[in-house]
């Protein structure tokens, strides 16, 4: 079995600004922001109160990269992901693989349909958990309101 590791250098994207800064996975936006000093370090006494707003607005990680012909030989060709968290979008070269709701677990993702050799994009996006949370809670409510 060939594998091919996506870990590294990535960029991130805050899609309520669209501002960019540089983005490593495995990791987190949290650990992201810190590295590019837009936060304190989330991790260290009360500052998990200071940088709540970060869980209100939706990131994405995205990367180009160079897949060889030969690695599309086989008969099937998977995206392995590892502790996505909860709510996100997997699109390879702009075709929707997956929509998650689970975090910490792993997902293998059928992809040989919709890769190339050379050049690739792939891009995840990570919805605002807070705000789906909030957003399910309310529909939640009406529901039963009219029930």
């Amino acid at each position: 079995m060939q594998c091919f590791s996506l870990a590294g250098d990535w960029l991130l994207r805050d899609l309520t600004d669209d501002s960019e800064r540089a983005g490593r996975l495995p990791g987190c936006n949290y650990t992201d922001l810190w590295r590019a000093d837009e936060i304190p370090d989330p991790y260290a006494g009360k500052n998990e109160f200071a940088v709540q707003w970060v869980a209100r607005r939706d990131y994405c990680y995205s990367r180009s990269f160079a897949l060889p012909q030969d690695f599309l030989r086989g008969e099937h060709v998977d995206l392995l992901l590892s502790g996505v968290d909860t709510l996100a979008e997997i699109r390879v070269n702009g075709e929707l693989l997956a929509q998650t709701d689970n975090a910490h677990r792993t997902y293998r993702l059928p992809a040989k349909h919709c890769l190339r050799a050379g050049e690739n994009e792939i891009a995840i996006t990570l919805k605002a958990p807070l705000t789906a949370a909030e957003h399910l809670d309310a529909n939640r409510h009406v529901a039963q309101l009219a029930m």
